[in-house]
This record gives structure tokens, C-alpha cells and sequence, in this order.
């Protein structure tokens, strides 16, 4: 289909830890229009179709709408196809061109969303592995005044339980910096790529005002 998706991707974790909240919802609309863009271009495409048409018109409209969406919203998709063809409509290439700075704009602060998430990850590592090392968590000050126990504290972690807390959350918070960071470098690969297709638009766009 010589399309790129450029939409964020679903946040599985969200979807898996907290399923009914609000933001999972958002994450399961981005999942099942994935799906959909799916199924209305894949090799069964026709298949597919026809099942929608079975379904009443106020709900096709809906799946219609979601599958522009997409399939031809500039926003999460990039059309490749241009770069194939000898001549660009000024107008068509004017309408690229527009979509292409909005992407790039996009990914730019996404890109230093997910930096400034690396760093603060990173930190939240450092600090839960100088915990575990020291196995402080949970517990006050010796030299400070001794205090009743709260009536929400009865119960308090072993030593042994304090790490393996912390070790858990310390694993999670590694796993959210990989996630981060893949996330990051797929995102800094799609810039490069906008980056460069914007120069050819740009070296065509003079082309077709010098002709």
C-alpha cells in the first residue's frame, strides 16, 4: 500500500495493568483501528467489507469514519506513493508538503516527550536501586523520636519483603525505560525519515516554480 504509520502505538502495559480505566479506552480505540485499517486492505479486504454492509447504516457510518481515519488522515498516515511518481500536482504537492511540517512538528515533540521520560525513568531506577541496596524502604530513622504506630500501620514489610518489593519495582521501571526507548528511536527514525522526504518535496516544489 506504500503507507507508513505514523499514529502512536497502543500502550500495551496500560491495557494490561488497568483495563476499564479511561486511558486503556483511548488505547483500545488506537488497537482496534489498527485492526480495522487491517482488515479493509489486507487480501481478504472483500470479506470484510461485505460483513460491514451486513451491519445497519448508522454503525457502518461509524466504521466508515474510523476507517478514514485510518487509512487516509494525514495525522497517521504517511502516503508514499508520491515518491514514485515523476509529476506532482502543485496543489497535491502543496497538500504533502502541509502534512509532512505537521509530522514532523509532531514527532519533534514527541521525541523530546519520550527524552525527558528516559531521563526521569532513569533517575526513578537509580533511586530504587540505592533502596534495595541499603534495604531503606519502610523504615524511619533510628536516631529520630520514637512514634505510636498509625492505625493504618499495623501491618509492616520484613526486610525481605521491603526487596523483593523493591526489586519488583525496580524490573518495572526497567521495562518502562526499554519500552521508552525503543519508542524513542522508532520515533527518531520516522523524523529522519520525514526529514529527507521533506527535501525532496522542497527540491521538487522549486522545480515546479521554475517550469
Amino acid at each position: 500500500l506504500q503507507q507508513l504509520i505514523i499514529m502512536m502505538p497502543p500502550h500495551v502495559l496500560t491495557l494490561a495493568r488497568d483495563p476499564f480505566s479511561e486511558k486503556s479506552i483511548l488505547e483500545l480505540k488506537k488497537l482496534l483501528l489498527l485492526i480495522l485499517g487491517c482488515a479493509v486492505q489486507c487480501e481478504k479486504k472483500e470479506k470484510h467489507i461485505e460483513k460491514i454492509k451486513e451491519l445497519d447504516i448508522n454503525t457502518q457510518a461509524a466504521i466508515v469514519a474510523h476507517i478514514k481515519e485510518v487509512t487516509q488522515s494525514q495525522e497517521n498516515i504517511l502516503d508514499m506513493q508520491w515518491m514514485h511518481v515523476t509529476e506532482v500536482v502543485p496543489e497535491d504537492l502543496y497538500t504533502l508538503t502541509h502534512g509532512m511540517v505537521y509530522n514532523l512538528r509532531r514527532l519533534v515533540d514527541e521525541r523530546d516527550k519520550f527524552s525527558q521520560m528516559i531521563v526521569e525513568l532513569a533517575q526513578e531506577r537509580d533511586h530504587l536501586q540505592q533502596q534495595l541496596q541499603h534495604g531503606k524502604l519502610g523504615t524511619s530513622s533510628p536516631s529520630g523520636p520514637e512514634r505510636a504506630p498509625s492505625p493504618s500501620a499495623h501491618v509492616r514489610l520484613s526486610p525481605i519483603d521491603n526487596r523483593q518489593h523493591l526489586a519488583v519495582e525496580l524490573a518495572d521501571t526497567k521495562a518502562k525505560c526499554r519500552r521508552v526507548r525503543q519508542e524513542l528511536e522508532e520515533r527518531t527514525e520516522q523524523l529522519t525519515d520525514c526529514r529527507h522526504e521533506l527535501q525532496q518535496m522542497d527540491l521538487e516544489l522549486k522545480r515546479l516554480r521554475q517550469e
